[in-house]
């Protein structure tokens, strides 16, 4: 009987300890990982003409949002066809500045080196007090903005894109797909068009739906917060929930 006992003891000590075990590690798991803080790119302002903190236009705080601009060192004549660059970050983080060694950075010089000019915007960022539309009215007004200061830069405003990342491809796309009477954002810019010619999506979620059905947590509500309860019923016009491509 006392071995009985003990062996019943035994596995129920050992069972404990596993289940322990397992409780513990799926706690540090569900830990967001720390991020790294890579420094913003040295060889990008050596091996262009860099222009930094530039306000394309005024959040609705009153606040100016910026853009960097990348250009060839090498003067020209020609006018250059612009890219420009939307980070990505969950549409509630990240910002313009492009990271030492990132794919990005690689990506920028490479088209510097085509004679394109490349713009990497802020955009305002989501959270329970700030919602959609607008970062996709910035998105757009970026391309207003190009289109209004072409000749000051030199910008080809018949050659004009969009390159996002993730979240800023989700962005990128909506304004891509959109009319000029959609999404419309700073009235001073408001007289230019915002059509581009191509948008090119880096991993980009083309379906909310599936993306916020699954258990993320406080990520979530966050999100589903984004818009204000006045526009629940339009959900599939703005487009956030259901935009596919």
């Amino acid at each position: 009987m006392k071995s009985s006992n003990h062996g019943i003891i035994y596995r129920f000590s050992l069972s404990l300890f596993f289940i322990l075990l397992l409780s513990l590690f799926n706690l540090s798991y569900s830990q967001p990982p720390l991020e790294p803080q890579t420094p913003p790119s040295t060889v990008l302002p050596e091996k262009t003409t860099f222009l930094k903190d530039i306000s394309y236009k005024n959040d609705n705080a009153g606040n100016p949002v910026l853009l960097d601009i990348y250009e060839p060192k090498k003067l020209t004549t020609e006018k250059l066809p612009v890219v420009i660059y939307v980070h990505g970050g969950a549409w509630a983080k990240g910002d313009k500045s492009v990271r030492t060694d990132s794919y990005i950075e690689g990506f920028i010089l490479k088209l510097i080196e085509k004679n394109y000019a490349v713009i990497s915007i802020d955009y305002t960022l989501v959270s329970e007090m700030v919602h959609f539309p607008e970062p996709i009215q910035d998105t757009k007004d970026v391309v207003k903005w190009v289109r209004k200061n072409a000749g000051k830069y030199n910008f080809d405003d018949k050659n004009i894109g969009y390159f996002g990342a993730s979240s800023g491809a989700h962005l990128s796309m909506l304004a891509a797909y959109s009319t000029d009477n959609e999404y419309v954002g700073s009235p001073e810019l408001s007289p230019y068009s915002g059509k581009v010619n191509y948008v090119v999506s880096n991993f980009g979620p083309t379906d909310l739906n599936n993306l916020l059905h699954t258990r993320l947590g406080q990520v979530s509500r966050i999100y589903c917060r984004t818009f204000p309860e006045t526009d629940r019923g339009n959900q599939t016009k703005v487009s956030l929930w259901n935009f596919r491509i």
